[in-house]
């Protein structure tokens, strides 16, 4: 007896959130064989987050010095600190993106053979369950969406932690007053960034979905053409085209809409941030605890600490969808296969010599709905046998029985 149950469409309201400890979990089988350079790359980001903190400090000495104190040698020597600083840190910086970049193209490339190896395996009721646009962007874009996001972030992370810690090191170097008043008001970025991490999720769900159908439909216009013709379906064609693009501008906005505030909230955090330090500065100052170049300095080191921080809502938003992907990437790992299984214990046709016989099969596609309904009959080999029917009888998915389209 054949059976089948057909797959239910994919409900992903009971999946877990994005998290980037899964989500590098998941993406460190296919970074291992490329940590060597990986490495590298990490290691060419520390003097390019560390130089920031170099060129903070090395505003103090500039102030006390040179404004204060008016020593001519050193200010002299300035605008050849300042060049040497940018050449550097622009040499580490561009070594370190052509490094990342090379890691993050050859993940892809693995990525999408893994990929595409097992949509090979997959059987044919898969094919029936999702349409062209799903497999093309379930298969292929969210490769490239996984990858160029989480190999970005790790940059941009690692450059920008490097520079963080060094930063906050000048920052405490100079003032720890000063210091614990400007990293406590980062705390307050953790709240906004948890609200728009639960509506990108939601929002890239319908996303996603709309933009395989929209695929589906030009794949569909393309190999229908003719019928379209035929029929004179041109209009009807064209209006629900217009829906479909129509409602994924809407769900495009809606993203803009539900997550946009998060970089004026970043960028009013930091500007209370340093407001505050601004005026408890002027008042160390004022009762001689630090120097003027001690406050230009930990003024400098501190914008620098908020730049990044100012524009993470974008990066933020960027992450999020890159770890939804690598969810949906391995979701289609977990779709198993009859054909995937070991071949060692089957049995394997060799040739069809005497006849094909079916002795009472059953079929469906589904459990509610029968297609073959105890089907008898045996066809010698050499012979024709004609099955007709009225359409949807069952005649094809005799045919694909044979073959073992269907288990």
């Amino acid at each position: 007896m054949f059976g089948f149950s057909k797959k239910k469409k994919e409900d992903t309201s009971g999946t877990p959130k994005t998290s980037f400890r899964r989500g590098y979990k998941q993406f460190w089988p296919f970074l291992k064989p490329y940590w060597p350079l990986a490495i590298l790359g990490i290691i060419l980001t520390i003097p390019v987050g560390a130089l920031d903190a170099v060129v903070a400090s090395f505003l103090k000495p500039f102030m006390d010095s040179v404004l204060i104190e008016q020593e001519r040698e050193f200010s002299s020597m300035v605008p050849f600190y300042i060049v040497g600083f940018s050449v550097v840190q622009g040499f580490f910086l561009y070594t370190s993106g052509y490094v990342n970049s090379y890691v993050g193209g050859r993940i892809a490339l693995e990525l999408k053979r893994k990929l595409y190896k097992h949509l090979l395996g997959m059987q044919t009721s898969f094919y029936d369950n999702n349409s062209s646009g799903g497999v093309y962007f379930g298969f292929s874009m969210d490769a490239d969406l996984a990858t160029s996001g989480l190999i970005d972030n790790i940059k941009l992370v690692l450059t920008k932690f490097f520079s963080c810690v060094s930063l906050a090191c000048v920052l405490v170097y100079n003032s720890w007053q000063l210091s614990l008043y400007a990293i406590g008001i980062l705390a307050i970025l953790f709240w906004p960034m948890a609200v728009v991490r639960a509506k990108v999720r939601s929002i890239m769900d319908e996303y996603v979905k709309m933009g395989t159908t929209i695929v589906t439909k030009y794949n569909e216009t393309a190999e229908g053409s003719r019928i379209i013709k035929l029929f004179n379906l041109q209009g009807y064609t064209r209006d629900k085209f217009n829906w479909l693009v129509d409602f994924m501008f809407r769900i495009s906005f809606k993203m803009v809409k539900d997550t946009n505030w998060l970089a004026p909230v970043m960028h009013l955090v930091t500007a209370l941030g340093v407001a505050g330090a601004l005026l408890l500065g002027m008042h160390l100052i004022l009762i001689k605890d630090i120097t003027p170049g001690t406050f230009v300095a930990f003024i400098a080191a501190l914008l620098m600490l908020y730049a990044p921080l100012k524009n993470i809502g974008t990066n933020f938003i960027s992450v999020q969808m890159s770890l939804l992907a690598l969810d949906r990437i391995y979701q289609k790992f977990g779709v198993k296969s009859f054909e995937q299984e070991p071949q060692q214990d089957k049995k394997k046709l060799r040739g069809i010599n005497k006849e094909i016989t079916f002795k009472h099969v059953n079929f469906g596609y589904n459990k509610q709905h029968q297609v073959l309904k105890d089907i008898n009959f045996t066809v010698r080999a050499g012979t024709k046998v004609a099955l007709v029917g009225n359409s949807g009888g069952g005649k094809s998915t005799v045919c694909a029985l044979i073959p073992r389209f269907y288990e």
